[in-house]
């Protein structure tokens, strides 16, 4: 008799234990599991690193005749129309005895030059840098320039510059013009890049570049195929905008301020995008939130309060709420 007493008091000690470690251990380690963040303000910003390439209305203008160089502009000054930037005075040129050294510069400008006159036919900024992808880069070719063409097009500009006094043969280039009051940045983000969705025509961009931050708006936004090519259109002087093909530039579409959310700590509920809060009681439930704007990875999202699609006020999530950062483990 005793032993079956005591056999009883023994199962009734693990079941005991048992409940107990249901009800209270194993909730706790499922909870201890559950990765959570806190909420807390901050600013999104929709930024790119991208090689962009210069592309503006420009001539190359070629020497009408054998002659000697005299200059009296220098590189990189806007002139007006009927400025006199250099002179070809009348000189003996000697023979030559094969290509010339611009002889390859000149055949990839192809018919794209002008004939040098006495006097500039029309203002710009004046330039003595040429690569002779001057027809490449055209706003004309804008829709068609794809990254593979821009790549292969850029390379180092030839300096036309000689020593004064220097023979100048005829049909050489000799300087360039640029059209300065409206010009483009032309770049290529990958397809699958979520960041595409952030330019739209019409909108601004602010680019920084090597030798300042100019804003400009989005011209096109085009699918090509392996890659989105984004053009965006600036009506400001730029240093070195003469002078440069390609550079290295950060382009910023946008900054929202609001909380901040991982995107993988967002679901959807019958529609509506929201999160997993702690409780008091350490229960997550399912609030509602509304995004701004996303950069793919983060989101920032309105706090204490949104209006809904059907106008109403909608409680949302709130600075230092504690989030569910998986919210499959909601039901855990």
């Amino acid at each position: 008799m005793k032993k079956l007493r005591s056999g009883v008091i023994v199962v009734f000690l693990i079941a005991t234990v048992a409940l107990y470690v249901c009800v209270f251990v194993i909730p706790g380690l499922a909870g201890a599991m559950r990765k959570t963040a806190v909420l807390e303000f901050g600013r999104l910003s929709l930024s790119d690193e991208v090689t962009a390439y210069f592309v503006r209305k420009e001539t190359v203008y070629l020497a009408g005749a054998d002659g000697a160089a005299r200059y009296y502009v220098g590189e990189g000054v806007k002139i007006r129309k009927g400025e006199r930037p250099m002179d070809i005075l009348p000189a003996e040129a000697p023979a030559l005895t094969g290509p010339g050294v611009y002889a390859e510069l000149t055949e990839r400008l192809g018919g794209g030059a002008g004939l040098a006159a006495a006097v500039t036919e029309k203002g710009g900024v004046l330039s003595y840098f040429v690569d002779g992808y001057e027809k490449v880069f055209s706003p004309e070719r804008l829709d068609f320039l794809t990254k593979a063409e821009a790549e292969a097009a850029s390379g180092p500009a030839l300096n036309l510059t000689r020593h004064e006094g220097s023979i100048v043969k005829a049909g050489e280039p000799v300087y360039k013009l640029v059209d300065d009051s409206l010009w483009y940045l032309a770049f290529w983000l990958p397809k699958d890049s979520g960041g595409v969705a952030n330019y739209a025509v019409g909108e601004r961009v602010a680019a920084t570049l090597p030798r300042g931050e100019l804003f400009g708006v989005a011209r096109r936004v085009a699918d090509q195929g392996d890659c989105w090519q984004v053009v965006l259109e600036f009506d400001r002087y730029y240093e070195g905008l003469a002078l440069a093909r390609k550079t290295d530039a950060t382009m910023l579409a946008g900054e929202y301020d609001g909380l901040l959310v991982d995107n993988a700590s967002i679901t959807a509920r019958e529609g509506q995008a929201g999160v997993y809060v702690k409780g008091k009681g350490g229960d997550f439930a399912f609030v509602p939130v509304k995004i701004k704007k996303s950069d793919g990875k983060r989101s920032a999202v309105w706090d204490t309060a949104f209006t809904g699609e059907d106008g109403k006020r909608v409680a949302t999530v709130r600075a230092y709420d504690e989030i569910l950062l998986d919210p499959a483990q909601a039901g855990g």
